[in-house]
């Protein structure tokens, strides 16, 4: 269930840098708080909070701030990414995660520090606990890991019809297996109208297919292009199985 939540709150389309990025002024930072509702097998309610910032002294940096909280299960993870806003590539990615006390006994801690950064072509990652192994993975210039997806997906051209397909990894799901990278796909479908708490939007729906699992994502049609809901269907595709919806933006 903890892979299937990582999924949603993470799976994001990505593209090529362009304007929006382009035109987003030093300094600036936006702040976007969702509550991720899962439905099966239970329902039950977490909280995720982001924060994009454009470096203020050094133009051509962005770092992606996340913080998920579970607190049915006493999980929290927190993630900061830099990312050089050229190219969107990643610079170094800081993971912490703090599990109940009953974790202790497999990891040999409940709070586990995961780092990494770019070497080249590879990803170096040093693990805090001996039960995550520090290891060296490839690292093409065309892979993203899944915080970073956060910042991409909204420089994609949003035209109904097109596709796309890239890979990415997730460095929150280490203490599970080593990190694998998934093929995504993404589908522009049409343009829809989408109420939430804060009100309704005319939005663009992407359809995300990886693997075993498929989401739509709801982007704002305006220059913004704020994530305002994410659904995860259940494996057969019946009904949403998890939401993600947002709750305040700043």
């Amino acid at each position: 269930m903890i892979y299937r939540l990582l999924f949603l709150i993470f799976l994001g389309t990505a593209a090529v840098a362009g304007e929006f990025l382009d035109n987003w002024p030093p300094g600036k930072t936006e702040k976007l708080t969702y509550e991720l509702k899962t439905l099966i097998p239970r329902e039950t309610i977490s909280y995720n909070h982001v924060e994009i910032v454009r470096s203020k002294d050094n133009q051509d940096i962005f770092i992606i701030s996340q913080s998920l909280e579970i607190p049915h299960q006493s999980i929290r993870m927190v993630s900061i990414e830099k990312y050089d806003r050229r190219n969107i590539r990643l610079i170094s990615s800081e993971n912490h995660l703090k599990f109940p006390p009953q974790m202790k006994q497999r990891y040999g801690a409940d709070s586990i520090v995961v780092k990494a950064r770019t070497v080249g072509d590879s990803l170096k990652i040093v693990s805090s606990v001996e039960a995550i192994p520090s290891t060296t993975i490839p690292f093409p210039d065309d892979m993203i890991t899944s915080t970073g997806s956060q910042l991409l997906a909204r420089s994609m051209e949003f035209k109904t019809g097109g596709t796309l397909t890239y890979s990415y990894i997730n460095l929150l799901i280490l203490f599970d297996s080593q990190p694998v990278p998934q093929e995504v796909t993404d589908s522009v479908l049409d343009k829809e109208s989408v109420s939430i708490a804060l009100g309704t939007y005319e939005c663009y729906k992407v359809k995300n297919t990886v693997p075993g699992s498929v989401g739509y994502s709801y982007y704002t049609a305006d220059e913004r292009r704020i994530p305002i809901k994410i659904v995860l269907m259940d494996p057969q595709g019946q009904k949403p199985s998890m939401t993600m919806i947002l709750q305040k933006y700043e």
